[in-house]
């Protein structure tokens, strides 16, 4: 809150709704062709605590990407890396340990 001032999370969570009254999928670039031509090795993370639309979003990249595996972020929301990067740190350097990219 220090830095983006008090109350910033319940502004962006109240602001949510008008930002996705706008059909993304008329933008999106990537088909699931592409996404399943992707054989770099991929971690998907998902917060327990995300709205069902990123968590269903980000599910959906899990099983399309073929080298990927989804880790469970606890305590975490959309926005994991700004409210719980203690949760996500050691997931992230796990998955580069084990695929030696770390």
């Amino acid at each position: 809150d220090a830095v983006l001032g008090d109350g910033w999370y319940d502004q962006a969570v109240a602001d949510i709704g008008t930002v996705f009254q706008h059909d993304l999928s008329s933008s999106w670039t990537l088909t699931l062709a592409d996404l399943e031509a992707i054989s770099t090795p991929t971690l998907v993370m998902i917060g327990d605590q995300t709205i069902d639309f990123f968590r269903e979003t980000s599910e959906a990249l899990y099983e399309a990407l073929p080298n990927s595996e989804v880790a469970m972020a606890p305590g975490a929301n959309h926005w994991m890396q700004m409210t719980r990067p203690d949760a996500i740190a050691p997931l992230l350097a796990g998955f580069l340990e084990q695929n030696a990219l770390g």
